[in-house]
């Protein structure tokens, strides 16, 4: 059955665009994502998230990305469109998250490196290996609270 597909694309690392794993979201697009999915039938709409902040500082950058991820992905579902979030982050999590509805939602969460650190306990101080921690209500509450429709799970 065909389905409407709403690729968001978040192409940061760290705040930065297009560097590292923030080259990722926009490869993909680049290399035929959509038209093998318009291929298989779907109807595919495709949208960059892009900052507002012309001052990049890693935590507010991220934080305003997830705020608007939320705002993008909850648009989506109301649309009936199944959001496909391609993002160089995995704190883009946090966004999904709460643009979705968490009464009804569940996470498992497979990474490669540690997502469960908080600010006390990380030791390279990488926000990226917070967002587990963030997304269960264990740090950084008040700016996880500035995204629409955040609640901890």
């Amino acid at each position: 059955m065909p389905t409407q597909i709403q690729i968001l694309l978040v192409p940061y690392d760290s705040g930065h665009r297009g560097l590292r794993m923030g080259s990722g979201p926009e490869h993909f697009v680049d290399n035929g994502l959509a038209q093998v999915l318009e291929a298989e039938g779907h109807e595919v709409f495709v949208e960059t998230i892009e900052t507002q902040s012309d001052f990049r500082a890693e935590v507010q950058t991220q934080f305003g990305l997830y705020r608007s991820l939320a705002e993008h992905v909850a648009e989506a579902r109301r649309d009936g469109r199944f959001p496909l979030v391609l993002s160089g982050n995995c704190g883009a999590t946090l966004g999904v998250i709460a643009g979705a509805d968490t009464r009804r939602l569940g996470v498992i969460w497979f990474d490669t490196h540690g997502e469960f650190n908080t600010p006390e306990t990380t030791t390279s101080g990488f926000l990226d290996g917070m967002g587990l921690a963030i997304a269960t209500g264990r740090c950084w509450t008040t700016l996880a609270a500035s995204i629409p429709d955040f609640r901890p799970m």
